[in-house]
């Protein structure tokens, strides 16, 4: 494993591709990664980083659970594995990168930000918290108990979500592919100056939508109330 507690640990001098290591835990310093890709390949449940990572590279989780707690800054993709799982804890940022969730995603005790985020499956476990994203995205897994925050793009959700609020502060949140996919269980729906488009094949009832100039569209062939 790579543990930094106030040094730096570099890759974006190395030949290739980039570097995998085992871990990646410690108390503060830096990752910098330039161009290159960072493999984390058995993440310690129960350790957790809290420096920054920066570069125009990304980091791939390939297993085991690694919590950030850092506010990074890195802007190519986090890649998250099936099976794997990321935790966000604190400070914990990814605002400038777009998450590719396949495994587990999860805000431990704080707000956080991503630049988009997609996958096509597992779980984000918001845990009451708030998810601000502001890219959009494509997500065929489940988002549960928070509320997200899209503030542009378009996000579209596949899945069989359970969140307790979407606000819309710009950008389009899409329900649906066109068939039967895509639900959204108790949300409430802050419009904002966003738009809500509901395209799904079934009919649909939106309920609980508060105020804002949004706009609410109605694409798939369903009955929309």
């Amino acid at each position: 494993y790579v543990a930094v507690n106030g040094g730096t640990f570099d890759i974006s001098g190395m030949s290739g591709a980039g570097a995998s290591i085992k871990d990646l835990r410690g108390t503060g310093g830096s990752v910098v990664l330039g161009d290159k890709l960072l493999t984390i390949t058995a993440a310690a449940n129960g350790n957790s980083f809290g420096g920054v990572i920066s570069g125009n590279g990304g980091v791939t989780l390939a297993a085991g659970v690694a919590t950030l707690a850092g506010a990074n800054t890195h802007s190519g993709t986090t890649t998250i594995a099936s099976g794997a799982q990321l935790n966000l804890s604190g400070a914990g940022s990814l605002a400038g990168s777009d998450v590719a969730a396949n495994g587990f995603f999860q805000l431990l005790n704080a707000d956080a930000s991503v630049r988009s985020f997609s996958g096509g499956g597992g779980s984000a476990f918001l845990n009451g918290y708030t998810l601000t994203i502001a890219n959009g995205g494509s997500y065929a897994g489940q988002f549960n108990n928070g509320t997200l925050n899209l503030t542009g793009g378009t996000l579209t959700l596949t899945g069989n979500n359970s969140l307790n609020t979407i606000a819309l502060n710009g950008g389009n949140l899409t329900l649906g592919d066109g068939g039967a996919n895509g639900y959204l269980y108790g949300t409430n729906f802050v419009l904002g100056d966003g738009t809500l488009t509901i395209d799904k094949s079934d009919d649909w009832t939106v309920a609980n939508i508060g105020g804002g100039a949004g706009n609410l569209v109605q694409a798939g062939s369903g009955i929309l109330s």
